[in-house]
């Protein structure tokens, strides 16, 4: 018969004992090792043997030996085996969390402010996990999502998204900032009454945090004087530091810039606070790593507000 026109494929437990008959040169030494009996074993390296449509062992009344076919397959068995164990533990590494690929996309200021802190204790618990991040504004990192180009978003929390499993981390109040000499700077706290007097440096309209800035001046009925809009908050903050107005920006984000010649305020009336949320999507199950990495955040949003107590995965 043909060797190399197997009739079906060959199982990982023929070749577990085809390989110990072939280390003990002995049915019975093979079933007491694999703890199977004799026929079973002997049917089993039958059934090999059809499969290949090869001998593999010249069976004699005192003696078991390989056959040339037998040898070659001795070769390629133990090598198969070899990696199958080693793609099965790389199974359970990925299982646990241990190795694998995690895509994160954040708005700018959880980049700046909240993230970091984060993957320092994430990489020390998981050191072996590649991380890939993609720096975006809010809707563009929830449309990375929906993509599928990452399994994460770090963002404030998106209304009316049904499609999306949103888990708090912590609340992120807006705060003024302006120079340490600024007249806003004499005060404990602040009123939007009184902000609303001076200029502002303002990120641009596609950040979150400004549509909440607008929605609070339309609320008062004013138009905000906006002196220069930016890009970037480290272009805010310098600017804010050489005397051009004042600006309103994240309570966590403040924090990851030079604050040399700057201060920051709270706004005592009508706050505004954002919920940072980490968010995956309801049709997509989310890997170990990505689990591990979420529940991460909670913990270390804790340290912000407490808002979450419980596992959000414990079933």
């Amino acid at each position: 018969m043909p060797i190399n026109n197997p009739r079906r494929r060959v199982t990982v437990r023929e070749l577990d004992v085809f390989v110990a008959v072939a280390d003990c040169l002995s049915f019975s030494k093979a079933s007491e090792q694999l703890n199977i009996s004799q026929p079973s074993l002997s049917a089993t390296v039958r059934n090999l043997e059809d499969a290949l449509g090869a001998r593999l062992f010249d069976r004699h009344t005192r003696s078991v030996a390989l056959t040339p076919v037998g040898h070659e397959l001795s070769l390629i068995a133990r090598q198969l085996l070899t990696d199958f164990d080693q793609a099965l533990g790389r199974m359970s590494d990925v299982i646990d969390g241990k190795v694998g690929v995690l895509a994160i996309a954040a708005s700018p200021s959880v980049m700046s402010g909240f993230l970091p802190g984060a993957l320092k204790e994430f990489r020390k618990a998981h050191p072996r996990i590649e991380v890939q991040l993609h720096e975006e504004v809010f809707e563009q990192c929830i449309g990375l999502l929906r993509a599928e180009k990452v399994e994460v978003a770090l963002t404030p929390r998106k209304a009316d998204a049904d499609d999306l499993l949103q888990y708090a981390l912590f609340e992120d109040r807006l705060i003024l900032v302006c120079r340490n000499d600024h007249p806003l700077a004499q005060f404990d706290s602040v009123k939007w009454h009184q902000i609303m007097r001076y200029e502002q440096i303002a990120l641009k309209t596609a950040s979150n945090v400004r549509q909440l800035i607008e929605q609070e001046y339309q609320r008062h009925g004013i138009q905000a004087k906006i002196l220069y809009e930016v890009e970037r908050v480290s272009s805010m903050i310098s600017f804010i530091s050489q005397g051009h107005g004042v600006g309103i920006l994240p309570y966590s984000l403040f924090h990851a810039y030079d604050r040399a010649t700057v201060t920051y305020r709270v706004i005592s009336d009508g706050e505004l606070s954002r919920t940072i949320c980490a968010s995956c999507l309801k049709t997509q199950s989310p890997s170990p790593i990505a689990e591990s990495f979420i529940r991460l955040c909670i913990q270390h949003g804790k340290l912000k507000s407490p808002i979450m107590s419980q596992d959000p995965f414990r079933t």
